[in-house]
């Protein structure tokens, strides 16, 4: 079970609109009822469009198994799109919006074609998960990549309004969350990272999980925003979009 949020316009009297209407999502790693890391755009909301934010697999409130934007949860994408276009308060249409994790999450669903997806504003996301990210310049690299694992596990394990509702959801995908950080995903990837194991090298693990494999399959319109300061960990990655998208028209 995946945990979803959503936020309705409300009228003038600050009742919720009744009509169904367009639809902005947003998956995140980052525990979607924490603001630490926004998962919600209140300016989007106030203009009349429904707003979904979704923790993905073994994050958050969600069950299941974190993997990093692997095959499993990639199809979750999918599954999520179909649930959202289907709602009574969805007009069929779907937007996506979100920056780093979110902006993965975005180029990941938008190759997938599917019907309901109009346009994607993916703010700061990588491009190829092995050259930007991990092995950045031809070693490990130690002095991020734990620490991003690190602070998805510790998101998820906060309690937050809606997970508190549920104790038992709570509860149990914290303790799930925990288990799996330590002996199916986070610990040994990076075990093998440093020791010299197949994932340190590149290879189908991380060509999965890079959105630059998969950019000749967008079709919809896609905003991609780059950064130079604050993420100049994908900075090399967005420019390789902005040649890949440009050939393509």
């Amino acid at each position: 079970r995946l945990v979803a949020a959503v936020r309705l316009p409300a009228d003038a009297n600050g009742n919720p609109v009744s009509q169904p209407l367009p639809v902005i999502l947003t998956q995140t790693g980052y525990n979607k009822g924490l603001p630490v890391i926004p998962a919600f755009n209140e300016y989007l909301v106030q203009r009349g469009y429904v707003h979904v934010s979704v923790d993905v697999r073994g994050t958050g409130g969600s069950e299941g198994a974190w993997e990093a934007f692997g095959e499993t949860e990639q199809a979750d994408y999918a599954e999520v799109m179909d649930w959202v276009a289907t709602q009574p308060w969805s007009n069929g249409e779907i937007g996506t919006w979100g920056a780093s994790f979110m902006g993965i999450t975005q180029l990941l669903t938008a190759a997938q074609q599917h019907p309901a997806h109009r346009a994607a504003f993916a703010i700061v996301p990588m491009g190829d998960a092995y050259r930007d990210i991990v092995f950045s310049g031809g070693q490990t690299n130690i002095g991020f990549i734990p620490l991003w694992m690190g602070l998805v596990t510790a998101l998820s394990i906060i309690p937050t309004p809606d997970l508190v509702q549920d104790p038992a959801l709570y509860v149990g995908s914290a303790v799930q969350n925990v288990i799996a950080a330590i002996t199916s995903f986070q610990v040994p990837i990076l075990a093998q990272a440093v020791l010299g194991g197949e994932i340190a090298y590149d290879g189908p693990f991380w060509r999965t999980r890079s959105p630059i494999e998969v950019a000749d399959r967008i079709r919809v319109p896609t905003f991609i925003v780059g950064g130079l300061k604050d993420a100049d960990k994908f900075a090399m990655g967005t420019d390789g979009f902005g040649h890949i998208l440009s050939a393509k028209e």
